[in-house]
């Protein structure tokens, strides 16, 4: 005789829905913890080793804009991503990338009271020419120095001459 049993509700809807993709348990997971915060609450993540800060981030980000509120993320040391949840109207000159920098801690040694000085450390000292060439842009290639002697033009390569656009039709 064959057995016969009922299914639960929950293995009826995976019968007709599906299971749920990873994305989507994911991004269920950071709906509810942001379910948590009202506009004007604070929170904190901290950062599991194996996962990134940046996709921490951007998966906030997005149950942000799902539940139609903001996020205000500050700069952070170690593995602690800080956040303020906002209204989604709020000015977007306050978020505009200037993060707060009162929550950092200061450097030894460093005055508050001294702005002349803080601003002469952000500011990039003109490089001169000689230190221009050496300097290398990044992880590529240095940049071409140029001499007076160099500054004949190059030859052109040898290859296709370029099509010259054809006279409109009646243009006498």
């Amino acid at each position: 005789m064959p057995s016969i049993r009922k299914l639960s509700p929950d293995e009826v809807h995976e019968r007709k829905h599906g299971k749920p993709s990873q994305r989507s348990v994911v991004s269920r997971e950071y709906d509810t913890m942001l379910g948590q915060f009202d506009i004007g609450d604070w929170g904190e993540v901290v950062v599991d080793p194996s996962e990134k800060r940046l996709t921490i981030r951007n998966r906030l980000q997005s149950a942000a804009e799902r539940k139609s509120v903001k996020i205000r993320f500050f700069r952070t040391q170690g593995p602690v991503i800080r956040f303020e949840v906002q209204s989604p109207s709020s000015d977007d000159e306050d978020t505009a990338g200037d993060d707060d920098e009162e929550y950092l801690p200061q450097p030894e040694g460093d005055s508050a009271g001294d702005d002349d000085e803080a601003e002469a450390v952000f500011l990039p000292a003109p490089a001169s020419q000689s230190e221009d060439a050496t300097q290398k842009r990044g992880p590529g290639r240095p940049r071409k120095v140029r001499s007076d002697a160099d500054s004949e033009p190059t030859p052109k390569k040898p290859g296709r001459p370029r099509r010259v656009p054809a006279e409109p039709v009646g243009a006498e």
